[in-house]
């Protein structure tokens, strides 16, 4: 079996090799002396276009940051009635201490939801479609973190400990 596996590999690499197409005059000039290449002096780095600013983009950019805002809520509400009760406290204290308020805790997540979305705005503002979109799992992440969070919450209020999954 293992010389069949390499009689295999070494078929293919033969194959591959006989099916190359070199030049038959090779020449000592660079490429850009032959013609064949373009120089363009007006090269930008983003792809223009009327897709890239299509308004189906801003409806998915306000998409995601309605559905980070609904966890956002989610989780602070939770989070004030877990501190409330005397369960735990805020584990994420950065800015905002061990027992935040509801309006620290929003900045916070303002703050966080501004850097997280900077990347599709400046995708969207330089017209580049493909940026945009995948800067969209920025707000999306935040979310699921969000709901992760206040079911961790929610579970310490029903006197369980969280699960695996609502920890991470």
């Amino acid at each position: 079996m293992k010389y069949l596996a390499a009689i295999v590999v070494l078929a293919f690499m033969v194959s591959i090799a006989r099916c190359q197409e070199l030049p038959t005059a090779p020449s000592t000039a660079p490429a850009y002396l032959h013609g064949d290449t373009q120089v363009h002096s007006n090269a930008s780095f983003s792809a223009p276009g009327d897709r890239a600013r299509h308004p189906k983009l801003l409806l998915a950019l306000a998409g995601a940051l309605a559905f980070e805002q609904a966890a956002a809520i989610y989780d602070a509400r939770k989070t004030e009635q877990g501190l409330k009760a005397g369960v735990a406290v805020e584990a994420n204290t950065w800015l905002v201490g061990t027992h935040p308020t509801f309006g620290r805790l929003e900045a916070k997540d303002f703050l966080q939801l501004g850097i997280a979305t900077s990347p599709s705005v400046l995708a969207y503002a330089f017209h580049h479609e493909g940026l945009f979109l995948a800067g969209l799992v920025g707000p999306t992440v935040l979310g699921v973190k969000h709901i992760q969070a206040g079911r961790q919450w929610q579970a310490l209020l029903d006197g369980q400990p969280p699960t695996e999954s609502e920890r991470y």
